[in-house]
């Protein structure tokens, strides 16, 4: 017999958007507070992560790039890229007003950002791959912070987290 598991969100009006992902069998929320706060929630269990702070009122979020990272826009009048743990990485691009709304293009790199003013951006992430060769072994990048370590003569593997 299966169990059946229920979750049950509310949100007033005045609460910024929820957004979830799927990646196999983890569902994630990411959600902000009335706080500004930018809280990482596995939805069947209690929270994972941590709270991030943020110093302005965010306006639009959503996972980027399959979920690997996490795109965030508001009153700082730009559009931030941060990793799916809530590391902050950079800016994708400044406005003159708030950002009120952007889209993807699936399964691309692209990103419309419309703002409060009317303006209208378009952006192309790359995402260059980094890697590195060492006598006999083969360093490149898995995720954002991990780094994997291969021996090209026994084809070993070892994963380093940064």
């Amino acid at each position: 017999m299966t169990q059946e598991k229920r979750l049950v969100i509310s949100l007033s009006s005045q609460l910024p958007p929820l957004k979830l992902a799927r990646k196999a069998l983890n569902c994630i929320a990411l959600a902000i507070d009335l706080e500004m706060v930018f809280p990482l929630m596995c939805v069947l269990f209690p929270q994972i992560g941590k709270d991030r702070a943020l110093n302005f009122d965010p306006c639009c979020i959503s996972y980027f790039a399959k979920g690997e990272y996490v795109l965030l826009g508001g009153s700082d009048k730009q559009v931030s890229l941060f990793t799916k743990d809530g590391v902050r990485l950079g800016t994708v691009g400044e406005q003159n007003s708030w950002v009120w709304m952007y889209q993807m293009k699936p399964d691309s790199n692209y990103v419309v950002v419309g703002c409060q003013d009317g303006t209208i951006s378009f952006y192309q992430l790359i995402f260059s791959t980094v890697h590195g060769l060492y006598k006999d072994r083969y360093a490149y990048r898995d995720s954002m912070t991990d780094v994997i370590v291969q021996h090209l003569i026994t084809e070993q593997k070892g994963k380093k987290q940064v």
